[in-house]
């Protein structure tokens, strides 16, 4: 917690970031109780535990989970590390993520990383966060990039730079959100490109976004920015659309 938080605290009433209700005062609250009002925490599902590489969820065997790689990064290795989230999108987490993305909320990115962000099992010692980018066109549209303005929220959690200029959206590329799974591949592929590999070569890197579905996406950065020599790749996003 920032030494200015409490006093932000009793000049400008905190608000929910899932419905904008203002929230209770003082108090040892947790981030998401900074976050989220009650009525809303309780539509915040965290994730079971997954895939030590992708994330994804397995499929309890007798009882029990193993907490290795799953299947599909056993037979196809990703180019990133580990992939982590902090919610399941859905709920207020949702209705957060739309308010930052399309209602040009940017101050809800810091409350919401914050309780989105818990550092177990994340890792550690980036050496800089690279946002998601933007197509110029759309960043120009949008007045602003959601994955940056994460990125800049989580800086302040884990004191990494913000490298917005490594990564770039060199083609502008469909919602992934409105195609079929299968087109999803495709769709990003090709997209981006390294624009500082002087920069990127031999660094641990945290690649950031604001919802994952199939890791498309975060799965083609990752894979320029480690041909182009990073040391390593993880990814973080708030949620993920689980099936």
């Amino acid at each position: 917690m920032s030494l200015f938080e409490p006093l932000l605290d009793a000049i400008f009433a905190a608000r929910c970031v899932g419905c904008d209700v203002p929230l209770p005062r003082g108090g040892e609250r947790t981030d998401e109780a900074r976050a989220f009002c009650e009525l809303c925490a309780a539509t915040c599902n965290e994730p079971e535990p997954g895939c030590l590489v992708c994330g994804q969820e397995l499929v309890a065997l007798f009882g029990a989970v193993s907490r290795g790689p799953c299947g599909a990064c056993l037979a196809k290795p990703p180019p990133f590390r580990s992939a982590h989230w902090g919610y399941e999108y859905g709920g207020a987490v949702q209705d957060a993520i739309k308010r930052l993305k399309f209602g040009g909320r940017e101050d809800v990115a810091g409350p919401l990383v914050r309780a989105a962000f818990r550092g177990a099992d994340v890792g550690e010692g980036w050496d800089a966060i690279v946002p998601v980018p933007l197509h110029w066109w759309r960043l120009a549209r949008r007045g602003f990039n959601q994955a940056t303005a994460l990125a800049h929220a989580l800086s302040g959690v884990t004191r990494a730079p913000v490298a917005t200029s490594w990564l770039r959206r060199k083609r502008a590329t469909a919602p992934q959100s409105r195609l079929p799974e299968s087109q999803r591949d495709a769709n990003v592929r090709g997209a981006f490109e390294v624009t500082r590999r002087d920069k990127v070569r031999g660094r641990a890197l945290l690649l950031v976004d604001d919802v994952v579905t199939t890791c498309a996406t975060t799965w083609e950065c990752a894979r320029v920015l480690r041909r182009a020599g990073a040391a390593s790749v993880d990814v973080w996003s708030v949620a993920r659309t689980l099936a």
